[in-house]
This record gives structure tokens, sequence and C-alpha cells, in this order.
């Protein structure tokens, strides 16, 4: 104890007096705040584990919101161990922007054209290219160019849900609102184009071959043997994995139909039934003149 004894000065130096009538005020001070304050009206969606977060995605966490790091780094945003303030690694996937009250409230679009109706509903399985059309809770959808469309058709990516986080917004782009249904359109036939390059049919199609840009291959249908060619760098990627045949469901992610080059031969036209000529009526011999007695 400081002043007491003889071992104290070992442990306190004595700095002078002091009058105890004097009370000392100390100066204030000002905290920091731990993040910047959260600039959004409301909190985002919360944070789920394996949701497709990107580079800028915002996730609230109670009422602490988040926002994925730019780079490398927002690859490990959907992992576990890097849920936000949770653990010691999330900050090097998330940065905490501050803190939310409430929920942001819903953005509605208005498109600058009115569109005349809405396409066909999304359906789940569906093997959508790049560019389709689809509806969903009032609005149409277009797919997202390729590698992003392979997501448009898959269990988990239908438009205008909040699933893993909004994964749609990653195959989809929202077009805007639309009422009643588009117009049934009439194609107009097509003709299947006669192959004519080299004359003689490729070599038939081989599953799990390696098939380069420009080969060609052959497969048989009902209407003939039809001529495919393995599409460019980087759909050619597709062209000997098994599912991708070129006749099949998803061919034309790497193959194009170039024609037919042995198409079936149509009947010759059936020969007019021959009738035996009928004979020609016999001439009645005339009856003999009566005879006079």
């Amino acid at each position: 104890m400081p002043g007491t004894g003889t071992a104290w000065i070992e442990a306190w130096t004595l700095l002078g007096s002091c009058n105890p009538a004097i009370a000392l005020t100390p100066a204030p001070t000002t905290l920091a705040p731990t993040a910047a304050a959260w600039s959004g009206v409301g909190c985002p969606n919360a944070y789920v584990t394996g949701g497709a977060y990107v580079e800028g995605s915002t996730v609230a966490v109670g009422t602490s919101v988040y926002e994925c790091k730019a780079g490398a780094a927002s690859g490990w945003c959907p992992l576990a161990g890097y849920m936000p303030g949770t653990g010691t690694a999330w900050d090097q996937a998330w940065t905490l922007l501050g803190s939310c009250t409430g929920t942001i409230a819903p953005t509605t679009l208005s498109p600058t054209t009115t569109q005349p109706g809405c396409p066909s509903a999304w359906v789940s399985g569906t093997a959508y290219a790049a560019g389709a059309m689809v509806s969903a809770g009032g609005k149409s959808f277009q797919c997202n160019a390729h590698p992003m469309s392979l997501f448009c058709g898959q269990p988990g990516y239908e438009p205008n849900t909040e699933t893993f986080g909004g994964a749609y917004k990653l195959a989809w782009t929202d077009m805007g609102t639309c009422a009643g249904t588009l117009a049934p359109v009439t194609a107009t036939p097509t003709v299947t184009p006669v192959y004519t390059v080299g004359g003689a049919c490729p070599a038939a199609y081989a599953a799990g071959a390696t098939y380069s840009a420009g080969s060609k291959v052959t497969t048989v249908t009902a209407g003939g043997k039809n001529v495919y060619q393995c599409k460019a760098f980087p759909y050619s990627g597709y062209c000997g994995q098994a599912g991708y045949e070129p006749n099949g469901t998803y061919g034309s992610m790497g193959w194009t139909l170039l024609g037919v080059c042995d198409p079936v031969a149509t009947d010759s036209p059936s020969k007019a039934p021959t009738a035996s000529p009928s004979k020609a009526p016999t001439t009645a011999s005339p009856s003999k003149a009566p005879t006079t007695l």
C-alpha cells in the first residue's frame, strides 16, 4: 500500500500532494464509430449460408449490415465459415457497413415500354437459352448470356424469388411488368437444308469422343442422316460430353445442324391401276326376217 510500511517505495513513486476539495473533470471522449452508418433505407435480406453472393452484395445479420468484399475474397462470402460477424475469419470476406432498422421497401420497375403481354411462365428444369423470355409474378424476365444462361432452368433460380438470397439475378434480367398473355406466333415452316459439302456423310457421332471446333458428324433420324458441326470455342467443350448429343435436348449448346446428307427417299407414286379393257360389246346378229308362208 503506498505510503505504508517500508517496502511500498519499491512499487510506487510519490508525485506530490493534492487538494481533495478540487474535483477533476475529465475531458469528454468522443468514441469513433466502429463502422460507417448504413445508407440504405432499412435492412437488406438476411444472410443465408450458400447464398449466391458476389462482390458488392449486402446482407443483414440481426441489425448489422455487411458488404461482400471485392476480388478473390468474394468467393468466400457464401461459405459457412465466413458468416458475417461470426468467428474470426468473416472480415476476410465481408465489410461491416453499419446498422439498420426495418426492411428495404421492394422496388417496382417501371418499364419504359408497356409490354403487350406476358411470355410463358418459368418451368424448372427447362433448357433455356440466352435471350429466352419467361414470366413470373406479373413480370417478364430475360435469360442472361452464356455462361450465366446455364442457370436459367435450374431449381433455385426461379425469377422473382428470394431463394438463396435472390440467386436468380445471376441468370435472369428483370424486364419489367407485363399483363395478359402474348398472342401465339405462327411459325413459318422451315425447310431442312440438304448437306452438300463433301458429298458423302461424315462419320457417325460417338458419345464420349473428343471433338474440336468445326468437326462434323452424322446422326440417324427418321428423316434421314443429319449432319452437325461442332461450334467454336468455348461451346466446343460440350461436343463430346454425355447429355449433349447433337440431336438431343441440349445438343444446340455445342452443335449446329448443317442439313441432311442422305434423306429418306420418298415412295415412288404408285402406278394407276391398269384396268383390263372390257370387250367391245358384241353386236347382236340381226334377227332373221320372218318367213312368209
